[in-house]
């Protein structure tokens, strides 16, 4: 009868098509999607910590900001061929890099300052020597407004042992 016909239904599969007896959370789409999904929610998570931190915390931004200066000083630096530029951004170099071992803003530090703080850490009097010696031939040449006063290798030595051990 047409009751009966309606209350039983044909589970026959179709031709050629095969039921997967195999769970869905086995399969290894599955557990890619999920996967994938969770590394972009931690990274999401991780993006608006950071973006939270730079708003909320002012010192966190001012290091973070002197980290993006420091790389392009120092870029520019090793990119000037004219020693007056080169010494205003070496000197940048040198004071973001000692801001940023000490946590501190000392962008606009002269020497005198600069050095309490490098005679704390201990650093190797060759090391103090070449700060020291960058910073004389700076101002020497910025006041002198000569340009021939010194070395760009020699003070281009200098900034790189400096640079690398602060």
């Amino acid at each position: 009868t047409r009751e009966e016909a309606l209350m039983t239904l044909d589970y026959q599969p179709r031709k050629g098509r095969t039921l997967s007896r195999a769970s869905p959370l086995s399969s290894a789409w599955f557990i890619a999607l999920n996967v994938a999904l969770a590394l972009l929610t931690a990274a999401a998570a991780i993006l608006l910590r950071k973006q939270a931190q730079l708003r909320e915390d002012a010192n966190y931004a001012v290091l973070k900001q002197i980290a993006d200066d420091l790389k392009q000083a120092s870029s520019a630096a090793t990119k000037a061929t004219q020693i007056d530029e080169f010494y205003q951004h070496a000197l940048t170099v040198l004071r973001l890099s000692i801001s940023r071992k000490a946590k501190q803003n000392l962008r606009t530090a002269e020497l005198p300052q600069l050095m309490t703080h490098l005679e704390a850490w201990d650093l190797s009097p060759e090391v103090l020597d070449a700060i020291t010696t960058l910073f004389t031939d700076a101002y020497q040449t910025r006041f002198s407004g000569s340009t021939a006063v010194a070395d760009l290798a020699q003070a281009r030595a200098q900034l790189n042992l400096a640079n690398k051990s602060l």
